[in-house]
């Protein structure tokens, strides 16, 4: 009997740390904070933030976590065709050297790629070309601006795929 008892207490508390488990996994995914996990205390996980502890957050330090975590992924996107088509026009008229605009991938998934060819890659852009690309968007997409040599948008971006392999 007394071996029943103890079974039916861990089971209980397992169900109530899967309960809580995931009231705290849905409490993160309508507010998106993210705060610590868990830690290990006698053997058994405990959260660090419980949900009476997450439901006192400021909403002010709430809505500033989400704004910073989906700064790039909440607003809609602009069809990637297009977004390449108004992303050139808006190069042209203030680059007047060679420049390349694609869709490449990185740790933060897909991003924008502006690619300039300049004599000095290594330099920062000037004046106005830096105002320019000052934004972190366009059309709802995350970008960033490469500068590379002279030459490379030919023979490395936009040259023919070898058919020899």
């Amino acid at each position: 009997m007394i071996l029943f008892k103890v079974m039916v207490k861990r089971f209980l508390e397992q169900i109530q740390f899967l309960i809580m488990e995931l009231l705290w996994k849905y409490q993160m995914s309508t507010q998106t904070v993210s705060l610590s996990t868990h830690k290990m205390q006698n053997g058994r996980r405990e959260w660090s933030y419980l949900i009476p502890n997450l439901m006192k957050l400021k909403p002010s330090v709430a809505q500033e976590k989400v704004t910073m975590a989906s700064r790039h992924f909440s607003d809609d996107k602009l069809e990637k065709k297009e977004t390449i088509r108004k992303v050139s026009q808006y190069v042209v008229d203030i680059y007047d050297g060679r420049f390349c605009v694609k869709f490449d991938s990185d740790d933060g998934g897909t991003v924008l790629n502006v690619y300039l060819e300049t004599e000095e890659p290594s330099q920062p852009l000037g004046g106005l070309l830096q105002d320019a690309f000052k934004h972190s968007k366009w059309h709802g997409w995350r970008y960033v601006v490469t500068k590379v040599p002279l030459g490379y948008i030919d023979a490395i971006l936009e040259a023919p795929e070898p058919k020899d392999y």
